[in-house]
C-alpha cells in the first residue's frame, strides 16, 4: 500500500467507519509511528489553515498562497486551538501577522491585517 492508498483508507476509516483493511495493514508494521504522526499532523495543519483562509480571504490574497501557509503554520504553532470549537479560532491572527516576517515584507498584507484586526475587534464588542 502506498501513501495515497493509506490516505484513502484513513479517510474511509474516519468518515465511513470502514476500518478492517487499515487495521490489518497497520498491524503489519508497514508504516513507522513517525509517518503516521506526520499524516495526522498534516491533516490538523491543513484543517486549521483552511479555517484561517476562510476567515481571512483578503489576507490570503495579499500574502499569496505560500506566504499565507507559512504564516498560518507559524500562527498555529504559537496559538493552537483552545478547544474543539473553531468558530472563533484565529482572532489573534491579524495581530500575529504584524510580527510575522512574511507579512512585514508585504505592505498590502499589513494594511489588510490591520483592517481585519479592527473588524474582528468590533465584532467581539457587539
Amino acid at each position: 500500500m502506498n501513501l495515497a492508498n493509506l490516505q484513502t483508507c484513513f479517510a474511509d476509516v474516519l468518515l465511513k467507519g470502514e476500518d478492517d483493511a487499515l487495521v490489518e495493514w497497520l498491524c503489519k508494521d508497514h508504516f513507522s509511528p513517525v509517518l503516521l504522526l506526520d499524516i495526522y499532523r498534516d491533516s490538523v495543519f491543513a484543517s486549521l489553515t483552511s479555517v484561517l483562509s476562510g476567515t481571512f480571504p483578503d489576507l490570503k490574497r495579499a500574502l499569496g498562497e505560500e506566504d499565507f501557509s507559512e504564516a498560518a503554520k507559524a500562527f498555529i504553532r504559537a496559538h493552537p486551538p483552545a478547544g474543539p470549537f473553531l468558530h472563533n479560532y484565529g482572532q489573534e491572527f491579524a495581530a500575529f501577522l504584524a510580527t510575522h516576517v512574511a507579512a512585514q515584507a508585504n505592505p498590502a498584507a499589513r494594511r489588510t491585517g490591520a483592517h481585519h484586526g479592527h473588524e474582528l475587534e468590533g465584532r467581539r464588542k457587539k
